[in-house]
């Protein structure tokens, strides 16, 4: 578990079902591609990124990269404190 997600879970008082956003984002540093998907709560407003992995190739990111960031964060606050997951429209499908 990542030390900001143990900070957020611990010391932010979400009071209702949490609200998670999940997004990639691609970045180029050089000749080097930096593509990552984060896992945010949604908190007055703000996103507050707990979770992220690098992924190793560039574009899109698979079911799996999904499935294992959203169980990191299932087993950091557990399941039923999850009102709604919102994501874009990539996050369809299997790849």
């Amino acid at each position: 578990m990542s030390f900001v997600a143990v900070l957020a879970c611990k010391f932010f008082t979400w009071g209702e079902l949490c609200i998670l956003l999940l997004d990639r984002t691609n970045w180029k540093w050089g000749k080097t591609h930096i593509n990552i998907l984060v896992l945010s709560i949604e908190h007055i407003g703000i996103g507050i990124s707990i979770f992220w992995i690098v992924l190793k190739t560039r574009g899109s990111s698979g079911t799996k990269d999904r499935v294992k960031i959203l169980k990191l964060v299932i087993k950091a606050i557990g399941k039923n404190n999850i009102r709604v997951l919102l994501t874009d429209r990539e996050f369809i499908g299997e790849s």
